[in-house]
């Protein structure tokens, strides 16, 4: 395993916004398939690799990236990084040690209270709490989660992934869960997939039920006429059915779940979190 580390040039944040962070995440897990863990802070990043041949591909997303966030930002021409890294080697003992450190640096950061909190890493994906967590998914989420989590940072005793709450949710709470889980912006709407997931996911904790939001409702929300919901929600599992579909039962579990908060529009260095960037731009 070989750890890259790339920093932002002293006093530059990487992303303001979590359209630019996600921007980058994605550009590196499409970058490399082949990743072991990924973390995107606000003023560099961590990349694991099983191999140690990535920094022409990594120092080509970095470009990419820097081209996108200068022309986005109307400073076309600006330094964003300093050089590509050279890659670290990690012994086979210490692997999981640095996958721990990896999914852990929003938490000894101060940016979130718990590694499930933060959307610019890969630890929902290790424990499957994300759409698409590929081949990243642990073979023991629940064991793997209080492993990384028994952290001083966090709570020496670790803490718990979500489990399923039945409750009369409202939409707001499940819109905010798929935000999470699938790693999209509330603003605009979602579309595609993203909203078909949306819509089961409000199925399933029997938004539409009498007391509900009502198919009317719920319809006009997303934006589809009442056929077309009909027929996304065909085939929801009931209540206390089990979930096969990987995607919605990850939306499921996480309603109501505070570490899985909206990605929301807005100046992230504004938020109190955020308060250690404030002057970096």
């Amino acid at each position: 395993m070989y750890h890259y580390v790339a920093r932002a040039r002293h006093g530059t944040l990487l992303f303001r916004t979590w359209e630019e962070g996600l921007r980058l995440f994605v550009m590196l897990r499409v970058a490399f398939p082949e990743l072991i863990a990924l973390c995107v802070m606000p003023d560099h990043i961590h990349i694991l690799l099983p191999h140690g041949e990535g920094t022409r591909r990594l120092g080509a997303a970095m470009s990419g990236y820097a081209r996108y966030r200068n022309v986005l930002r109307t400073q076309v021409g600006m330094q964003v990084w300093q050089e590509a890294p050279t890659p670290e080697l990690i012994e086979p003992d210490k692997e999981q040690r640095n996958i721990r450190y990896v999914h852990l640096n929003p938490c000894r950061k101060e940016l979130v209270a718990d590694p499930l909190a933060w959307p610019l890493s890969t630890h929902r994906d290790f424990v499957g709490l994300s759409t698409d967590p590929g081949t990243l998914l642990h073979s023991n989420p629940e064991r793997f989660h209080a492993y990384v989590s028994g952290d001083p940072s966090v709570d020496p005793a670790g803490t718990r992934l979500p489990e399923i709450q039945y409750q009369r949710f409202d939409f707001l709470a499940i819109r905010d869960a798929v935000s999470a889980v699938s790693r999209t912006l509330i603003n605009p709407p979602p579309i595609g997939n993203v909203r078909s997931l949306l819509v089961r996911t409000a199925a399933a904790h029997r938004l539409l039920e009498p007391g509900g939001l009502g198919v009317a409702g719920l319809a006009a929300a997303v934006n589809l006429s009442r056929a077309h919901l009909y027929r996304t929600i065909e085939g929801t599992p009931s209540r206390n059915a089990p979930i096969r579909d990987r995607a919605l039962a990850a939306a499921v579990r996480v309603v109501g779940d505070a570490r899985f908060g909206p990605l929301l529009d807005g100046d992230l260095p504004r938020r109190l979190d955020w308060r250690a960037y404030r002057w970096q731009r």
